[in-house]
């Protein structure tokens, strides 16, 4: 981070300075200078900007604003002096990161009056951690599941569903959890849902995001043990 500060100082004190500057015999080795800027006159200004140029191949720095000499003379009379102070902020910001993973155990199925098996569990936590304070541009995190397979069987993904659902919200509690996927629902999550969002300007700190999963395969369904994977995906933008 580079602090400069600039002294405006009124037209005559600017004036006496350039005409001393001036005149001088240009220095051995470079000087640090603090940048100075005034204001008055405009019809001198054409004069003022001719010394300006002489003393900048002296590494000094001159900013003259043509405010009129009334209003020259009168921040002269105050004793008016002001400062600007110009700060360069570098981009430096955290990342955004996902912790997700691990085998979500479902219920054993169960043969419902609808000639289905049901069969119900809660998706692993996904936790989402944003420290983009610069940028903010917001998230997103979808998941979509495959088919499932089991001893030489298989059914459709799209029979798997969920309800999305925020665990733990972040400090501006400004995340919105996906919606509901209901199971059966063609293309439903094997087509991919959105877990949880946050648009831009929104979603900084920790999120952890939760879901309830609801299966619903045909009671025609081989018996035996069955599994998919379930892919989650964060976006670094709404």
């Amino acid at each position: 981070m580079r602090v400069r500060r600039i002294c405006k100082l009124a037209t005559v004190s600017l004036l006496a300075a350039l005409v001393g500057v001036a005149g001088a015999a240009r220095p051995a080795a470079a000087a640090s200078y603090v940048p100075i800027s005034g204001g008055g006159s405009t019809l001198s200004y054409n004069a003022f900007r001719s010394w300006i140029g002489t003393v900048a191949q002296y590494g000094m720095r001159v900013d003259y604003e043509r405010s009129g000499s009334s209003t020259g003379r009168a921040k002269f009379r105050e004793g008016t002096l002001d400062e600007t102070i110009d700060v360069d902020v570098p981009l430096s910001e955290g990342v955004l990161t996902m912790t997700a993973g691990g085998t979500v155990v479902m219920t054993d199925a169960v043969l419902r009056p609808d000639h289905t098996f049901e069969s119900t569990g809660d998706l692993g936590w996904v936790t989402i951690d944003d420290f983009r304070d610069q940028t903010v541009p917001g998230w997103s995190v979808s998941g979509q599941i495959g088919d499932f397979a089991g001893d030489g069987h298989t059914f459709s993904g799209s029979f798997l569903g969920w309800t999305p659902g925020i665990a733990v919200q972040n400090p501006a509690r400004d995340v919105v959890p996906g919606l509901p996927v209901a199971p059966r629902t063609d293309p439903g999550l094997k087509h991919g849902g959105r877990l949880a969002a946050a648009p831009a300007g929104r979603g900084l700190g920790t999120t952890v995001i939760r879901g309830d999963l609801s299966l619903k395969i045909p009671s025609s369904t081989q018996p035996g043990t069955y599994s998919a994977t379930l892919t989650i995906t964060a976006l670094a933008t709404a």
